[in-house]
């Protein structure tokens, strides 16, 4: 039984110490291809952290806090065929941390006593400190018009995944999420 103990408290140690790690999850459809129109979003990845705890590290429960999201929208097409894309970026600032998301607050009691005959008396405040309020603070967009000539190549990479692009119009253009692979 001791030693169930021993790992539970090494592994929760372990945990504590976890490094602060960005991840770049996908909101859009995945699976197969995919058509959109002007101005309808081709693919989303918000982007999460872990959440730090008091000490700086990982919180040991997983705990995760916004950090913004990368967006790429279908714009249209030049005249001489090109394809436009507009990717958005936005960054969230933040100081959410275990404790300001618990709600716990701390309390300290100051206590003088006096002594006289017979007895003593006590005297003293209990002073509530309400929890750290997170700031939460979005930065301005960064926003990039990317232009692709279809007849030089196909496939775009964002945020570590590539898209490929099989047929573009004025009005829409069909695509499929490929993945993590090499943008050959």
């Amino acid at each position: 039984m001791g030693w169930k103990v021993l790992a539970c408290v090494a592994v929760l140690g372990l945990g504590a110490c976890a490094p602060i790690e960005k991840r770049a999850d996908i909101t859009t459809p995945t699976a197969g291809p995919q058509v959109a129109g002007v101005g309808d979003v081709m693919v989303r990845f918000n982007v999460t952290e872990n959440l730090p705890n008091a000490f700086g590290a990982s919180d040991i429960f997983g705990g995760r806090r916004d950090r913004g999201f990368v967006e790429l929208r279908y714009a249209g097409m030049l005249p001489d065929g090109r394809v436009v894309l507009h990717r958005k970026d936005v960054e969230i600032m933040t100081n959410e941390t275990t404790m300001s998301r618990s709600g716990i607050g701390f309390a300290t009691t100051n206590a003088q006593v006096s002594r006289y005959a017979g007895g003593a008396s006590a005297v003293g405040t209990t002073v509530y400190t309400e929890p750290t309020q997170a700031t939460v603070i979005p930065l301005p967009a960064d926003a990039r018009e990317i232009v692709i000539d279809l007849r030089q190549g196909r496939k775009l990479p964002i945020q570590g995944e590539m898209i490929e692009i099989a047929d573009a119009q004025p009005t829409m253009i069909r695509y499929t999420l490929i993945g993590r692979q090499d943008p050959k």
